[in-house]
């Protein structure tokens, strides 16, 4: 039994002395991984991926050891520890094939190249197909949910809620969220939907966004929104008037699609908007009349209706080519939450998140944008 304990721990030392080695290969080269880097950089990262490989060869062999000592051992006092570090490293060797690819896909010699912000897809094309389908069961379910109009808001030059087809919106929010990683905003990203009607593009944006408000006048719309988004933490709903509401300047994103029929008060909001949010601000404004008109606006075009507060025509354009090497993943809105799981993994895992790459959560499969 002594030699059996002996050899848990030499064995446990072992595998625990490679991980730490691990951990600091894994930092350095996360410090260097950049998706823009020039081919000697690129053919830089994937030697380092090459060493990488070796060190995880060294971990095998002493997951191995460490293995063949707890065989045999269950009744030793080390075995629940040793078995602990066993299971964690398994996985984490599992998992080092599929960090390598995603490693080189990012900023190795396999990088994938460049993705516009909008993709176009022909009529024809199996995804276009199914986006219509969305489209219809989301225009059957906005149907059945929008209630009926007690106060007269349309009289009165607001309109209800008009869904913006879900082919419009989500490529848009998606675009927004790579846009916000392309301009480095490293704390919780919030969005605001002025005119949140029954709270779909809240529901829509809410796996993009740490938190997610929205602006509604129509009582029985707000309602409708509660019941939408009863349970989820990340959403709030606010009663006002998007015209008298002052608190444009706490969002990082800001949405809005036609909440008022009155062409005049549009134009009074969009401006009110424009003046109020703070430089950097990106604006979601599809079927916008006045904003992106130029920099004496306030607002500037990046891509398609994604407008930008407080900068220069040429810095949004920049920004836009800078958001077009983000990658499409979901992001993770709790940062840390798997940091124990993925050990020496996890600075290189972090640092593809911040370009929009991930190891284990899908690639985002919304509907393109049609022109």
């Amino acid at each position: 039994m002594a030699g059996q304990v002996q050899d848990i721990g030499r064995t446990r030392a072992e595998v625990i002395g490679v991980e730490t080695a691990l951990q600091a290969q894994s930092a350095a080269l996360a410090e260097h991984l950049h998706r823009r880097a020039p081919p000697v950089e690129r053919a830089g990262v994937s030697l380092a991926l090459s060493q990488l490989g070796g060190q995880v060869a060294q971990l095998d062999l002493a997951l191995r050891h460490l293995g063949a000592a707890l065989h045999g051992a269950h009744a030793a006092p080390d075995h629940r520890d040793g078995l602990l570090v066993w299971r964690s490293g398994e996985e984490r060797r599992r998992l080092w094939p599929r960090l390598r690819r995603l490693v080189d896909h990012v900023g190795g010699k396999r990088r994938k190249p460049r993705q516009s912000l909008f993709q176009r897809l022909a009529p024809d094309h199996p995804l276009a197909v199914r986006e219509r389908l969305m489209e219809t069961l989301y225009e059957g379910l906005h149907r059945h949910m929008r209630p009926p109009d007690p106060r007269g808001l349309a009289k009165l030059g607001y309109h209800p809620d008009i869904p913006l087809p879900l082919s419009a919106l989500l490529p848009l929010l998606q675009a927004a969220r790579r846009i916000t990683l392309a301009q480095g905003r490293a704390g919780p990203l919030s969005f605001l939907d002025v005119g949140s009607g029954l709270g779909t593009v809240m529901l829509a944006a809410l796996p993009l966004f740490h938190s997610v408000t929205g602006l509604e006048l129509g009582a029985a719309s707000l309602r409708a929104a509660r019941s939408l988004l009863a349970g989820e933490p990340a959403a709030r709903l606010l009663q006002g008037d998007a015209l008298a509401f002052e608190g444009y300047d706490r969002f990082d994103v800001i949405h809005y699609f036609q909440p008022i029929r009155d062409e005049a008060l549009m134009r009074r909001l969009e401006a009110r908007v424009a003046r109020l949010a703070r430089p950097g601000t990106l604006i979601l404004a599809p079927g916008a009349l006045t904003v992106g008109a130029g920099e004496g606006s306030g607002m500037v075009p990046v891509d398609g209706a994604i407008h930008i507060a407080g900068t220069s025509r040429g810095a949004a354009q920049r920004l836009r080519v800078a958001a077009e090497w983000i990658g499409t993943a979901l992001p993770q809105l709790v940062p840390d939450a798997d940091a124990a799981r993925l050990g020496w993994m996890f600075p290189l895992v972090a640092r593809c998140r911040q370009m929009g790459f991930d190891l284990d959560r899908p690639q985002a499969r919304w509907p393109a944008r049609r022109d």
